[in-house]
């Protein structure tokens, strides 16, 4: 305890976190692996080729946009997660 009364944990106290930072690697890798792909063949059958009536090979090129903006947007997202991991606020004990 400091001399403000608030407790501050050493990286050795913190036994939950490495289990922590693999959890959020593993899933922002299984995201970044699943959804993209995911999205770009739903989006080819459904909404460009179904919905909007494109041809093959322009549903294609949208398709791909919209899987690339979508790892962008997950990569954006894991960098916001990992960066908040390391604000642990300390704990006030009365």
């Amino acid at each position: 305890m400091n001399q403000q009364g608030i407790q501050t944990r050493s990286m050795d106290q913190n036994d939950d976190g490495g289990g922590r930072v693999a959890k959020t690697i593993f899933t922002f890798s299984m995201l970044v692996l699943v959804v993209p792909i995911a999205v770009f063949f739903l989006s080819k059958s459904f909404v460009f080729e179904g919905m909007l009536s494109y041809d093959s090979k322009t549903s294609y090129y949208y398709s791909a946009i919209v899987a690339v903006v979508t790892v962008q947007i997950l990569l954006g997202m894991f960098v916001y997660v990992a960066y908040s991991e390391g604000d642990s606020k300390p704990t006030k004990q009365d």
